[in-house]
This record gives C-alpha cells, structure tokens and sequence, in this order.
C-alpha cells in the first residue's frame, strides 16, 4: 500500500483496499505474494503447489475482479 499510498488519491486507495477486501482467504495469499513479495509467478506456484501458468492465470482473474469490484471515476 505504500508504493499506492505516494501515486493515488485516498479515494482511490480507500476503493482499492475494499476492493480487496471482498476477495477470498487465497485470491488475497496471491495478490500478496505477487505484489507486495514480488514474486514470479513461478515462485508463487512453488509457495501453492500449483503449476507457473495456473498462478498466472488466477492472478490476472483476480486482478480482473478487483477491477470489477473498483467504482467507475
């Protein structure tokens, strides 16, 4: 949230943070690990025990609904 907090309003920050909140015990465990560990989606399949291509894919699903979940501006 810090590298957020510098760039957008705090409308914008506040949406984004309700925004993940509404997401699941392991969308967040992704966007965590993608986002604010930086890992490569190979490492993050490693940490799940899931193949590169399926962290990939759930990763950008839930950056999908995060936009979803984020009012229009």
């Amino acid at each position: 949230m810090d590298e957020v907090t510098s760039i957008y309003s705090d409308q914008a920050k506040e949406a984004l943070a309700t925004a993940i909140s509404k997401l699941n015990k392991n969308q967040i465990e992704i966007i965590q690990l993608r986002f604010y560990e930086s890992m490569r989606f190979r490492q993050i399949g490693e940490v799940l025990s899931i193949s590169e291509n399926n962290a990939k894919v759930r990763c950008y699903r839930i950056i999908d609904k995060i936009r979803l979940l984020m009012p229009r501006s």
